[in-house]
């Protein structure tokens, strides 16, 4: 959660792009399934 607060900050001040923030939040959401179910591959 904390990254996606910071990627939002970076993206107010114009240091990332909306691609950039897409392809980042698609990781975390695999990361934060991963998580949630560790046999799920």
């Amino acid at each position: 959660r904390c990254w996606r607060v910071l990627m939002i900050k970076l993206w107010n001040h114009g240091l990332l792009n909306g691609r950039t923030m897409n392809i980042c939040n698609k990781h975390l959401e695999v990361l934060e399934s991963q998580r949630a179910d560790p046999k799920q591959s």
